[in-house]
């Protein structure tokens, strides 16, 4: 769907969704331990918002929901075109002979994957600060964010100490699933992140 409008989570989606929400309320991973949710933070995209909702409700949390731009899906020339396609393509949407095959000669009309991890890591460092700038009284913050593949998967690589390259991440043997929790904690002063633990259903 990329950032095409009017796209909402599909029943599979919501049942994935309960699925995280529950394992979070119910965690017992030490990685994943923490204080319920303050902050619930969505990319813009519907199927985000909605999985954010359910998630929600699984924790038991009323927090409102805060969209966050930097979260949203990457920029691409390859939103709308079908799954088959895609599967064709080994969703390799950065290859360069793939772009020039859909007639995307404008690099500026489009992301890269190296621009969408900077904008997701971004991103989350400054919830990361605005959540503990909000909650000062609070010794640790959890903050539950809903975002899409390549933008986890560039946090992902970034907590793992890897730098996130398209070259880097058509070599990666593992892709975050629909129904994954990507857990990170952040060094709020220097913004780097300090332990990283993910779990894939």
């Amino acid at each position: 769907y990329g950032r095409l409008p009017g796209f909402g989570i599909s029943k599979k989606g919501k049942e994935q969704a309960a699925v995280v929400g529950k394992f979070l309320k119910e965690c017992s991973e030490e990685e994943l331990k923490g204080p319920r949710p303050k902050l619930v933070v969505s990319s813009p995209m519907q199927r985000a918002q909605e999985t954010a909702k359910i998630v929600c409700e699984k924790l038991g949390v009323s927090a409102t929901i805060r969209i966050e731009e930097g979260m949203n899906e990457v920029k691409s020339p390859f939103q709308g075109k079908s799954m088959e396609y895609m599967s064709g393509i080994s969703w390799e949407l950065y290859d360069p002979k793939n772009l020039r095959a859909i007639g995307a000669y404008d690099e500026k009309s489009y992301e890269s994957f190296e621009a969408c991890a900077e904008r997701v890591v971004k991103a989350v460092v400054a919830i990361a600060r605005k959540a503990d700038f909000e909650n000062k009284d609070e010794d640790c913050i959890s903050v539950v964010a809903t975002s899409h593949g390549d933008c986890c998967q560039a946090l992902r690589m970034w907590g793992s100490g890897a730098v996130p390259t398209a070259a880097a991440r058509s070599k990666e043997t593992s892709y975050p699933g629909h129904c994954s929790v990507t857990a990170l904690k952040i060094e709020l002063e220097s913004g780097s992140c300090l332990k990283m633990h993910t779990k894939d259903w």
